[in-house]
């Protein structure tokens, strides 16, 4: 937890903007932030993660 909300916006803000994948999960392993990069990422390669997992649906597996 951050110290006040504004922290929380601002971290979340640049996790936004970084060009490296970024997920963010919680404790339950239920997925609470994907940035950008990563789901251009999976946009991409959907295709190709299909071949190896048949049921793989991108907005299913990162809440968009």
């Amino acid at each position: 937890p951050f110290a006040t909300p504004q922290d929380s916006v601002m971290l979340r803000s640049v996790l936004e903007q970084l060009p490296v994948n970024i997920m963010l999960c919680d404790r339950d392993l239920n997925i609470t932030f994907v940035n950008r990069t990563l789901t251009a990422m999976l946009v991409q390669r959907e295709a190709q993660i299909r071949e190896e997992m048949r049921e793989y649906d991108r907005r299913k597996a990162t809440g968009g």
